[in-house]
């Protein structure tokens, strides 16, 4: 959204100073025009930078926004190497190897790894508590798992930075290279293993 808001002002930005700059040309007082479009260009800058300062740098430092990405993925898979098993990891790459035969588009399928990681937290929240997921938010449902002790805290908090990437990816707040994708992908997996066991230990 911000992202949107930002580009929408820089936009206007452009269309001020674009007609301005025409009416110097038609206005009998330049100075009067000069002077009009330097307060009104000042305005739309200030605009552009007050609406999203991050605008600038997703259009001047992709870059940076994959590092960041890779930063977070790296973050992630520190914490996952703590409390994620050799059977899961095995379990894994052949769930990522299954994924990436059957798509070309690693973004779409890290976000589908992380449905399906949500949807098993919804699961285990109907199984432990009895009620229906419905719209209740993931951080309330992974909270009430951890409380319950269904869910190990370590886990709890891999999975809501796990989610964290994808609210990034899909905000704007980062970009991503294709290693970082898969990576990612193995550790959701790895994620899906240990929600599964977690849950079959409960039955």
């Amino acid at each position: 959204m911000r992202v949107l808001q930002g580009a929408l002002a820089f936009a206007t930005y452009l269309l001020v100073s674009s007609v301005l700059v025409f009416s110097i040309v038609e206005w009998k007082s330049e100075a009067v025009a000069i002077s009009s479009l330097a307060v009104l260009i000042l305005y739309s800058g200030f605009l552009l930078i007050v609406s999203d300062s991050r605008l600038i740098s997703i259009l001047l430092s992709p870059t940076k926004l994959e590092a960041s990405f890779g930063d977070g993925v790296n973050n992630v898979e520190s914490k996952a190497k703590q409390i994620v098993g050799d059977e899961d990891k095995e379990k894994a790459r052949r769930a990522v190897e299954k994924v990436e035969s059957e798509t070309r588009d690693p973004e779409l399928a890290f976000l589908i790894v992380i449905g399906e990681v949500e949807r098993r937290v919804g699961n285990a929240y109907e199984a432990v508590f009895h009620q229906n997921p419905g719209r209740r938010p993931m951080v309330y449902m992974l909270s009430r798992l951890a409380e319950s002790n269904a869910l190990d805290r370590r886990l709890v908090s891999l999975i809501e930075e796990f989610i964290d990437l994808r609210n990034a990816l899909i905000h704007g707040r980062s970009s991503a290279k294709e290693t970082d994708l898969w990576r990612g992908i193995e550790i959701g997996e790895a994620i899906i293993s240990k929600l599964d066991k977690a849950m079959d230990s409960t039955k």
